[in-house]
């Protein structure tokens, strides 16, 4: 089974800074796998 490691984003500035980041990280990387999702409160 693949380690998964979870981040939780609260939709700040510093959280949005670092899904762009991410975001392009998995630009250059082939074994970076990032899933997105969205949860309601």
């Amino acid at each position: 089974m693949a380690e998964r490691h979870v981040l939780g984003l609260s939709g700040g500035r510093d959280s949005a800074a670092l899904a762009v980041y991410m975001s392009r990280a998995r630009l250059h990387s082939k074994t970076c796998w990032i899933v997105w999702t969205a949860t309601r409160r």
